[in-house]
């Protein structure tokens, strides 16, 4: 008699189908959206590099980048969807130029 694949196992099969493509993963719990490329699963957490990322910038502020760094998220629990480099890269840009045009308004007021 043979048994189904049970536990850990099966979950990181399914996860080793997102390695080396660009992913959205939203985390259980947790009120934010991680965007990257999945390069390694590390103890049930997907290591992504590069990643979306962000700082406040004084005058422009809230500013969108793609970080070349390796950002750690939880996979447990969480939903993976598949995504392109250039999907982040639009989405970076129209949020920059967005949040930019909201400054410039504001300023004038």
């Amino acid at each position: 008699m043979t048994h189904p694949e049970f536990g850990i196992t099966k979950k990181e099969s399914l996860w080793n189908g997102y390695l080396g493509k660009w992913i959205t993963i939203r985390a259980q719990g947790i009120p934010t959206t991680y965007v990257g490329k999945m390069i390694e699963i590390k103890e049930e957490y997907a290591v992504l590099s590069p990643f979306q990322d962000g700082y406040f910038d004084e005058d422009r502020g809230f500013i969108c980048t793609i970080n070349s760094g390796r950002s750690l998220i939880p996979l447990v629990g969480s939903s993976i969807e598949p995504t392109t480099r250039r999907s982040i890269e639009n989405y970076c840009k129209y949020n920059n130029k967005k949040n930019s045009e909201e400054r410039e308004k504001r300023k004038r007021k």
